[in-house]
């Protein structure tokens, strides 16, 4: 498996990648959270930030995804590849 790390600044361009990658699991951090997601949502597992939404005054943008916290992104990161587009 893949893990996307997508903030606000390359999301557009990792986002891409991620939908041509059928292993690709995408966590939307910081600024990330704004993205649009939804022509990956339904083939890709996608997760926001509880914090990142929260500071930015968001609830979960689309059904698909999952919202973690900060010590559950550092057990994904432990156990999957990264593409890092901090």
């Amino acid at each position: 498996m893949a893990l996307y790390l997508l903030d606000g600044r390359y999301t557009k361009l990792g986002l891409d990648l991620a939908k041509n990658d059928p292993n690709a699991k995408v966590v939307l951090i910081q600024d990330g959270v704004y993205a649009d997601i939804s022509s990956l949502a339904d083939t890709r597992e996608v997760y926001f930030i509880k914090d990142d939404l929260a500071k930015r005054g968001m609830e979960l943008p689309h059904p698909g995804a999952k919202v973690i916290s900060y010590p559950d992104l550092i057990d994904l990161i432990e156990q999957e590849k990264i593409y890092n587009f901090v």
